[in-house]
């Protein structure tokens, strides 16, 4: 019979096995579904993953997934560095959009007071 999930017996692991699901079906299935962070340090665990991880496609889907609802579009041509250059600067202006909110530090607002 085959290894089992985790028998380590036979050089067979929970990597091993993740590592023989098809490229297309590791992105759409698992790496897609993953936070951004989490995501990110899957790519430093072995060469396959961090090309995986690394791929502009990849980085388009998570744009659209994380974006998209928003409105954020990218500009007609990518910044260099591709989609995850755009992935990166569209969260640092969403940060920026937020920063201050609640703080009276926004619009004007001083002291909490609304205008």
């Amino acid at each position: 019979s085959g290894a089992e999930w985790g028998d380590t017996s036979r050089g067979c692991t929970g990597a091993d096995l993740l590592l023989d699901v098809p490229c297309d079906l590791l992105v759409e299935r698992v790496l897609l579904r993953l936070p951004v962070q989490t995501l990110v340090r899957a790519g430093q665990t072995c060469k396959r993953m961090f090309e995986l991880v690394g791929s502009d496609g990849v980085w388009e889907k998570l744009f659209s997934r994380d974006f998209s609802s928003l409105g954020v579009v990218p500009t007609a041509s990518l910044p260099p560095g591709g989609w995850p250059m755009a992935y990166r600067q569209a969260v640092s202006l969403d940060s920026m959009a937020w920063e201050g909110v609640g703080t009276g530090e926004k619009d004007g607002e001083k002291d909490g007071e609304w205008p």
